[in-house]
């Protein structure tokens, strides 16, 4: 077998073992309080973000987790990703795969968004895709100039500016998960 057969073959094996394993995705509920403003009206708080931001929240929420997992070519869970692995298994796990294509790769994820006119450099949401080097690599936005992403072999899943990965910033992709 050649080398893109045996990694096909990778892949579909870590998502089988991921359906097996994982339970179904579910809604995420929230603890909400509130407390008074300086206008009397009160201001509401949570502690869960994938509660006040719906799937984008839940999408940043799974991103998160797996912070400190390793990298691993051609890897798209439970215990290793590689960067579109890494996104492929959030929009999994969220529930909303269907709002990305491309397949399995970077510059495929990246040409599938510019085709339909879904890139942009400016506002990123919550939960859109930063793609490097015109989709060398590929990352989850998380808010504040940030993006979760499996960097290398040596990294590891991390989260880091947007800013400090190199190949340098391309664009976002605006998923549009609806909020």
């Amino acid at each position: 077998m050649g080398c893109l057969t045996w990694r096909l073959l990778r892949v579909t094996l870590a998502l089988v073992l991921a359906l097996a394993v994982l339970p179904p995705p579910v809604a995420t509920a929230a603890v909400t309080t509130r407390s008074p403003g300086s206008d009397g009206m009160g201001v509401a708080q949570t502690d869960d973000v994938g509660a006040l931001l719906g799937v984008r929240g839940t999408a940043v929420r799974l991103a998160m987790a797996q912070r400190g997992k390793p990298y691993r070519f051609g890897a798209a869970g439970l215990w290793a990703f590689d960067c579109s692995g890494l996104v492929r298994y959030v929009y999994w796990r969220a529930g909303v795969s269907a709002a990305i294509g491309g397949g399995h790769n970077a510059r495929a994820m990246y040409l599938w968004g510019r085709a339909r006119g879904l890139t942009s450099r400016t506002r990123p949401l919550l939960g859109d895709l930063v793609v490097f080097g015109n989709g060398a690599h590929i990352g989850i936005y998380v808010g504040n100039g940030r993006v979760v992403s499996a960097l290398n072999p040596w990294r590891g899943v991390v989260l880091t500016p947007v800013s400090a990965i190199r190949p340098l910033f391309t664009t976002y992709i605006h998923t549009r998960l609806g909020n």
